[in-house]
């Protein structure tokens, strides 16, 4: 069962939430590096705010009225990973593992390689998500993968043919729910 339903509750408690108005993707970035390199998650730093990593990345407050919407995007999020990294003295990259469309598209990653890069690196302390979707930044931090027979509940994966394939999905923006389900 523990292969089929995979939550780290240390990545919900890393969560960035609630974010500034379209904040959402150094939430996230938060969210992740301190899932990475914090206490509250898988490392021994101290949990650093988002608040700090704005100011560290020259942004001063009234932090309400930054336009983030305006330049934040995924290769501005990975440039962000790394100069946090070198404040922090703690070596880790960032990159696009799956994209399907348009700029940065990943060609030479199919679904389903990408769902078990998804799903083995949900299990793993030295793996964290940003999930793009729809012009806003969320994290994915745990999956279930469920039977479609209701008479293979509780049995073994062995045993299993056909499953769906559910992400968690935390939720950043005090908006919407804690988290989000989509189904791969």
């Amino acid at each position: 069962m523990a292969k089929r339903k995979v939550m780290d509750i240390r990545r919900w408690f890393c969560m960035a939430r609630p974010q500034y108005p379209k904040s959402c993707g150094i939430s996230s970035l938060t969210s992740c590096w301190n899932y990475l390199y914090s206490t509250l998650g898988a490392g021994d730093k101290n949990p650093i705010s988002t608040e700090e990593a704005l100011e560290y990345l020259g942004f001063l407050p009234p932090y309400n009225n930054i336009g983030f919407g305006e330049f934040t995007g995924n290769d501005t999020l990975i440039q962000w990973f790394g100069l946090l990294n070198l404040k922090y003295g703690v070596k880790g990259e960032a990159a696009i593992v799956y994209k399907k469309h348009g700029k940065n598209a990943t060609h030479n990653v199919t679904d389903d390689q990408a769902l078990e890069n998804l799903k083995n690196g949900l299990q793993s302390e030295n793996r964290a998500y940003i999930y793009h979707c729809f012009n806003h930044y969320m994290c994915p931090v745990g999956f279930e993968m469920t039977p479609n027979k209701p008479i293979d509940a509780y049995a073994l994966m062995a045993d299993i043919s056909e499953f769906d394939t559910w992400i968690i999905v935390g939720e950043i923006s005090k908006c919407y729910p804690s988290f989000h389900t989509k189904k791969w």
